[in-house]
């Protein structure tokens, strides 16, 4: 019989060779599918270990700020929720950022809210006037204020940059004038830069900024019956200085009562 013949009925060597490379090829797909199975379920271990550590992360965070007594109502309570919910996310999409990087990312970014909500509450003072109670000087009126000091005492003492912050507030007390910042300033008559619209061009100093604040804070350089000032050298109008006496001079401006 030719070596056909025994290729074609299985006969001799070949045949057991064949079976032989089947039984190989048979393995190592056994092999290979034992491998990514054992892949899967480290994957999936380590992704479930993620997640209870950010669970354990949240509850940490929790207890940290109960502490501290951050946490006062069920908004910040969600506001952590949230943050449990994008570490999951990041879980999920795989990313190569720690739960704790991003816990203490999210913990400083709260911190950093809450600070510049407390400079804006600073921001709107709330003035105390004698013969009108309570007064909430807003945003605008702070930067008007600076302005009106910038255009009017810019160039004066410090003492007298407070002192005319005190004139214009003891006008929003007193009943003969506006009631508000805002209507002393553009009063009818009374402050020249607001008059010609020069107040809009003034870019208030470091000094002038400072000065309106301590103002607003309580700070006095005249006292509350005090109610007009001018600079004698440049007045046009001497109705002041004829009928309201005269109190102080400080650098170049009279003040009056």
């Amino acid at each position: 019989m030719s070596f056909l013949d025994k290729s074609r009925f299985g006969g001799g060597g070949f045949g057991r060779k064949i079976l032989r490379n089947i039984a190989e090829v048979v393995l190592i797909l056994i092999a290979v599918a034992g491998f990514l199975y054992l892949g899967f379920l480290g994957n999936a271990a380590v992704t479930r270990y993620k997640k209870v550590k950010a669970a354990m992360v949240y509850e940490e965070v929790l207890a940290n700020n109960s502490i501290q007594n951050e946490i006062e109502n069920k908004d910040t309570e969600q506001y952590y929720m949230a943050s449990v919910m994008l570490y999951y996310q990041v879980v999920e999409d795989g990313s190569a950022e720690t739960i704790e990087d991003i816990a203490n990312e999210k913990k400083e970014q709260r911190l950093k809210e809450e600070q510049e909500k407390k400079k804006e509450q600073e921001k709107k003072k709330t003035v105390t006037l004698a013969s009108r109670g309570s007064y909430s000087v807003t945003d605008r009126e702070r930067d008007l204020l600076e302005k009106i000091v910038m255009a009017e005492a810019g160039a004066e003492p410090y003492e007298g940059k407070i002192a005319v912050v005190n004139v214009i507030m003891n006008r929003v007390a007193h009943k003969s004038f506006p009631n508000t910042v805002t209507g002393v300033i553009f009063q009818k008559g009374q402050f020249i830069p607001a008059i010609n619209g020069t107040i809009w061009k003034m870019k208030p100093t470091a000094s002038v900024k400072k000065a309106v604040q301590e103002a607003l804070n309580g700070k006095r350089a005249v006292d509350k019956d005090v109610l007009y000032f001018l600079n004698p050298e440049l007045a046009t109008d001497h109705s002041i200085p004829r009928t309201k006496k005269f109190v102080k001079r400080i650098g170049n401006h009279a003040f009056y009562k």
